[in-house]
């Protein structure tokens, strides 16, 4: 049987700032990623791809880290 994770862990919340957008080209963005977790620590990314897979990076961060203290 799975086991199905408590749903406060399921929740994360990010600050995600944009310092680099072209209207004619979206996919074109660049900006920093900050868990609120009071960690204080940004990371970058560089175009949507990269925005995508920092932000799983960080889900999959927090739910292992969740796992770790129980």
């Amino acid at each position: 049987m799975t086991e199905v994770p408590p749903v406060q862990s399921l929740i994360q919340s990010f600050i995600v700032r944009f310092y680099r957008f072209d209207p004619a080209e979206q996919r074109q963005v660049a900006g920093v990623i900050e868990a609120v977790d009071g960690s204080g620590t940004a990371t970058p990314f560089v175009g949507t791809d990269q925005l995508g897979v920092v932000l799983c990076r960080l889900l999959t961060d927090e739910t292992t880290r969740g796992k770790e203290d129980r």
